[in-house]
């Protein structure tokens, strides 16, 4: 049976088969995973959040701009949907590694070689007159914090994965994060006190206008707000602290257009 439309509309066929939302989600259960055996970390970009600057992509006339984005706001890489830097986001902090990324300086064309993982490679760079870490083949080492974590939609109440790197002055940062959340302590019933784990609260990034010497930027502000609200949320976060431990997860590659500070390099 056929329903009735209005003219220039679809019509709708009506079968008793149409199965219902309960049905769809019990089936969804029992086929849990199915198709993703193959799939890897190298096949998953989870995306960086990033602040625009003046010179972003995003801002510019052409392909790449974004209708309404403005500077300070905060992107995220993969899907390119902003938000207010003056209103923020709400994150879940889950894990954290510290990496040195090899650039081509921008003079000499940019773009991301590689990644380091051990500190030793800045014995082998000297520093130029902007205070870069340069390498004797001409490329930069940047020292790079990445704070792996869950942005909530306070909307939906749904979480995304996603990567926050911090470089340069934003290093100050990142160790002032770290510090309030390695130095958050509870009391368990016996009256002991306790580090909870990274995941255990909910922190708001907006943005600041900053500036030195070398120019201005707008740069992270970064708040705690509270325990984390709901067990699905903290069981959520913690899987995917879980996944970064065990290496199962892999950034997208970083962008010198996507660095999201004030960066010379």
């Amino acid at each position: 049976m056929t329903a009735k439309t209005k003219k220039n509309e679809v019509a709708v066929e009506e079968t008793a088969s149409v199965p219902t939302t309960t049905e769809i989600a019990n089936q969804f259960m029992d086929d849990a995973g199915i198709g993703f055996e193959d799939m890897t970390a190298d096949d998953i970009a989870i995306p960086f959040l990033v602040i625009l600057q003046s010179g972003s992509p995003q801002l510019k006339r052409g392909e790449g701009r974004i209708e309404g984005a403005e500077e300070g706001d905060i992107f995220n890489t993969v899907t390119g949907v902003f938000y207010k830097g003056n209103e923020g986001i709400y994150i879940v902090p889950c894990a954290y590694k510290k990496a040195f990324i090899e650039w081509t300086p921008r003079e000499a064309g940019g773009g991301f070689v590689r990644q380091h993982n051990d500190a030793n490679i800045l014995n082998n760079t000297t520093k130029d007159d902007k205070g870069r870490d340069v390498l004797p083949n001409g490329n930069l080492i940047v020292t790079t914090a990445y704070h792996y974590a869950t942005l909530i939609d306070t909307l939906s109440g749904d979480s995304t994965e996603c990567v926050i790197s911090m470089t340069s002055t934003q290093l100050k940062k990142s160790r002032k994060w770290n510090s309030v959340m390695s130095g958050l302590k509870l009391t368990n019933l016996k009256g002991e006190k306790f580090t909870p784990p990274m995941f255990s609260h909910v922190y708001k990034f907006t943005t600041n206008p900053e500036s030195n010497e070398l120019g201005a930027w707008s740069g992270w502000k970064i708040d705690i707000v509270s325990q984390i609200p709901t067990i699905e949320l903290y069981n959520t976060a913690k899987g995917f602290a879980t996944n970064v431990n065990r290496g199962l997860i892999k950034e997208a590659v970083p962008s010198q257009n996507n660095v999201g500070e004030e960066e010379v390099f």
